[in-house]
This record gives structure tokens, C-alpha cells and sequence, in this order.
């Protein structure tokens, strides 16, 4: 594509595109030769006018601009141009986990153990400051992020790790944080109370990390997810002890702490 002016910034390229937004690789206009790269996402045309959409990154940006660590991607700007919301933030140079992932799956070859115990404390340690984030007044967000699967783990050429994607996070303040009977996220890595339209608390981005280590080890999703309602079953019916003690490639001490991340009982997580 040619580059794009977009209020102070310059849309260099269009790096990805989802149901809701799209994002580009930008630079700021009045530094676009010397400054870094940034990730812009702005809204698709048909979304921009809808309220819930627009709330939902608003909270993106409310939120992800509360935590300032180097395991999440930092938020610069936020604001609407030509009546488009839009959200600024870091730009990472690499790839997200599940490219990894699906890179070695084609190569034939297992990710050494030594990379995922890396990635995996790099991806807690990040959900541990998400989950005790407070605002400006002290006050506990109690934020759950929501949708932890390996599109939204960006691994820079650095080896750096960072969460990203907050689009359907919620915090205590959120008007909407109670909302039920609405299934949000990857159906992958819905937890049991999701699928169960349950209330449900921090413990579902637990669940989803502990779906990302079982499928770094085994290169194999836990559940088929060939067709949804199939997938929806094995969510809430299929034995978690048979899914990890079929597999050879995870050890006893590594199946225990699965097992325990992906209880189907949050309490027991």
C-alpha cells in the first residue's frame, strides 16, 4: 500500500486485520525519518460509529495505559481522527507465538524446553502485574485480561515477551465488567465458566495460560477444534488428566502444573 497521512501520523503498511480494527505500522509526521515505529489501530469503517465497539477500545487503552511493564505493549496515544477511533501503541519487531509455533510445527521440530520455561515465566510474570494493577489512586483494578492465547504473545527478535491485546479486558470500574450471557474470545481458550456463561474472575487468563504451555510443549491444541459445538463439549466434558497424560512429550512434574492451571474448578487453579 502507499503510505497513508492519518491526522500526525504516517501509515507506513497494513500489518494485520480483525473483526473489529485494523492495524498499520505508523510513524509520528513530525519525526516520521528518526522516529520509532509504531503499531496504529483504528477501527474498520463499518465499526466506528458503534458505540460498543468504541467503548470496548477506549477500555483498551484505559487500561493497557495503567500498566507500565516490560512484559506489556505500552499504549502512547488514543483519540479519533477523521471520525475514526483509533489507539498507539509500541510496535514489536518479531513474530506473535502462535507464528512460532506453527514455524516449528512445519519444520518438524519440538521448541527446547529451556525456550518455553523463558517464555512462559516472561508471560506470568506479565499476568501477575495485569492482575495486581492499580490506578492512580491506589485502588485494585482487578483486571482480567481475557483473551491469553498465542496471537496475543508478541516474541520480539529480541526476546522480548509482551501481552498484547486487550480488547475484551475487563476491570472492577468497568460498567459493562458484569455483563453475562455474552461469549467474548478465542472459543479455544474459552475457560469452562465462560462456555457455562458463569460468572468468572482472573482465574480464566490461569486456565489460558496453562492451554499456551500445554500447546508450546506439545505443538497440539488440548481440545479438537474442528467444529465449535465439538470444541464446546470437550471444554466442559472431556477428562483433563486424559489430555495430558497421553502425551509423552510433557513429564510428570510439567503434567502436574498443567493439570492444576487447567482444573475445570477455578478454585483448584
Amino acid at each position: 500500500m502507499n503510505q497513508i497521512v492519518f491526522g500526525n501520523y504516517i501509515l507506513t503498511r497494513r500489518v494485520g486485520t480483525g473483526g473489529m480494527a485494523e492495524v498499520f505500522l505508523a510513524k509520528k509526521l513530525s519525526s516520521a525519518n528518526t522516529a520509532r515505529p509504531l503499531a496504529l489501530k483504528k477501527l474498520l469503517n463499518r465499526h466506528k460509529n458503534d458505540p460498543e465497539t468504541v467503548r470496548l477500545l477506549l477500555n483498551e487503552a484505559r487500561l493497557m495505559s495503567c500498566i507500565l511493564h516490560p512484559n506489556i505493549i505500552e499504549v502512547y496515544d488514543v483519540g479519533e481522527i477523521e471520525n475514526t477511533p483509533y489507539l498507539v501503541m509500541e510496535y514489536i519487531y518479531g513474530k506473535d507465538l502462535y507464528s512460532v509455533i506453527k514455524s516449528v510445527q512445519n519444520m518438524g521440530i519440538q521448541i527446547p524446553i529451556d525456550i518455553i520455561f523463558y517464555i512462559m515465566s516472561e508471560i506470568l510474570e506479565g499476568l501477575h502485574i495485569i492482575h495486581t494493577a492499580r490506578d492512580n489512586r491506589g485502588n485494585e483494578l482487578k483486571i482480567i485480561h481475557g483473551d491469553i492465547n498465542p496471537s496475543n504473545i508478541f516474541i520480539s527478535f529480541d526476546g522480548e515477551v509482551k501481552i498484547g491485546d486487550f480488547g475484551i479486558a475487563k476491570s472492577r470500574f468497568d460498567p459493562k465488567s458484569k455483563e453475562k450471557n455474552v461469549i467474548k474470545g478465542k472459543i479455544s481458550y474459552l475457560a469452562p465458566e465462560q462456555v457455562l456463561l458463569k460468572d468468572f474472575n482472573q482465574q480464566i487468563d490461569i486456565y489460558d495460560a496453562g492451554l499456551v504451555f500445554y500447546e508450546m510443549l506439545t505443538l497440539k491444541k488440548a481440545f479438537d477444534d474442528s467444529n465449535d459445538e465439538r470444541l464446546l463439549n470437550e471444554i466442559l466434558n472431556k477428562e483433563i488428566e486424559s489430555i495430558v497424560y497421553n502425551n509423552k512429550e510433557v513429564d510428570d512434574a510439567l503434567k502436574r502444573i498443567i493439570l492444576k492451571a487447567i482444573h475445570k474448578e477455578p478454585k483448584k487453579r
